[in-house]
């Protein structure tokens, strides 16, 4: 299992990964529909009150396999809630809990709220918590290491696969944002889109991963605008392997990505294009509905 940190990273990365997972004036916000844990996995919470990263085992009710018998480890980051409250109690969502039930170790690497602020004051710090969690993972021994988050997660994953070459791919949820709260239509800022544009750009460009996946579901009311045709032209210049999912998906909402019908309708064809040992062919991977 990958060691929980106890202390906080104070090291901000000097080049700000900012993909735009959160407005350059203030904190992005939490994932609606966000999935309620098992008793059996739900987080345990910071060891301290004053602790401000620290790690868990996503799924308690399975067994740790470690670095000799996983497929690998996923790493989970969670969103972030604009009135401050605590956002590492939902756990990985169902999609994730796929990998876990056939062979991936999950571990959520979590943030404490008291921790936490604007994503150009704190962004750069979640980035280097991950790194150094992707680098720990790697010397366990694990042979694959996926980064995977949602909102202000999505960005720290992606942001992370910026700056780590041992990443192995990213599933980046609900990516965008254009507003410092979800629910109230004044908070929209259309002078931070073509910050967004600049920076998923750049945070596409920048990944290091060989597989990458973008969920950008529509009606995302925190995001307010398309990113669509910036992210899909951005994909597929890298010559990666990548999966799209944007406004033409079955699924609406910032938090559709989080949602058990995802899982059901796409989560064999991410999980299959994650698993596979063999490099996918350069392109868009296209997950048809399963359900």
């Amino acid at each position: 299992m990958v060691a929980p940190m106890t202390r906080r990273v104070c090291a901000v990365i000097a080049a700000l990964l900012s993909v735009a997972v959160g407005l350059a004036g203030a904190p992005a916000h939490v994932a609606e529909a966000q999935p309620a844990p098992s008793e059996r996995s739900r987080p345990a919470g910071p060891p301290t009150p004053d602790t401000c990263y620290w790690t868990e085992r996503a799924f308690q009710d399975l067994p740790e396999l470690g670095p000799g018998r996983a497929k690998g480890v996923i790493l989970w980051s969670h969103g972030q809630d604009a009135s401050g409250r605590p956002n590492w109690q939902y756990g990985a969502p169902p999609v994730i809990r796929l990998f876990a039930d056939t062979g991936w170790d999950v571990i959520l690497v979590q943030r404490n709220e008291r921790c936490q602020g604007r994503w150009v004051e704190k962004g750069g710090e979640y980035v280097s918590n991950l790194v150094s969690q992707v680098r720990l993972a790697k010397q366990n021994g694990y042979r694959r290491v996926l980064v995977a988050g949602h909102s202000v997660g999505a960005g720290t994953a992606l942001g992370a696969a910026g700056v780590s070459s041992d990443i192995d791919g990213v599933l980046a949820f609900a990516l965008s944002h254009g507003r410092s709260g979800c629910r109230d239509p004044r908070t929209f800022m259309p002078q931070m889109i073509a910050f967004h544009e600049r920076e998923i750009r750049n945070g596409i460009e920048q990944n290091r991963a060989p597989r990458i996946l973008i969920c950008m579901g529509k009606d995302d009311h925190c995001v307010g605008h398309s990113f669509t045709p910036l992210v899909s032209s951005a994909l597929a210049a890298t010559g990666r392997a990548y999966i799209h999912f944007d406004e033409t998906m079955a699924i609406a909402g910032h938090g559709a990505a989080n949602t058990g019908k995802f899982a059901r309708l796409y989560g064999k064809c991410i999980r299959e294009f994650f698993d596979r040992t063999d490099s996918p062919a350069p392109g868009r991977h296209v997950c048809a509905e399963s359900e």
